[in-house]
C-alpha cells in the first residue's frame, strides 16, 4: 500500500483499520492476549511479558509495529523456553 492510500484510508478509517490488522495478526500468534491498557491503549502479553502497546488514537505503521512485536514474541517465547528448561 503506497503513502498516498496509507493517508486515505487512514482519513477514511481514523486509524480503526490499521489498529484491527495490528490485533488481528498480534492474537494469532499462539498464547497472545489481548487487553486494556494505561492511558488508552491495547497492550499484547504472552503470558506475563508485555509485547508491546498499540496507542488506540493516532498514527501507526502497521507494519513496524507487527515486527516489533514479533520480535517481543520472539525473545519472550525463548525465556518461557528456558525457564521450563526447553533447551533450542
Amino acid at each position: 500500500m503506497s503513502n498516498v492510500d496509507r493517508r486515505s484510508e487512514l482519513a477514511r478509517t481514523g486509524g480503526r483499520n490499521f489498529q484491527s490488522v495490528i490485533e488481528r495478526e498480534v492474537t494469532s500468534w499462539e498464547g497472545v492476549t489481548k487487553r486494556r491498557g494505561k492511558f488508552g491503549t491495547v497492550e499484547f502479553r504472552l503470558g506475563r511479558y508485555l509485547l508491546g502497546m498499540l496507542p488506540l488514537g493516532g498514527l501507526i505503521d502497521e507494519r513496524t509495529v507487527i515486527q516489533r512485536m514479533r520480535d517481543a514474541y520472539e525473545r519472550a517465547q525463548d525465556r518461557l523456553d528456558r525457564g521450563a528448561g526447553v533447551m533450542v
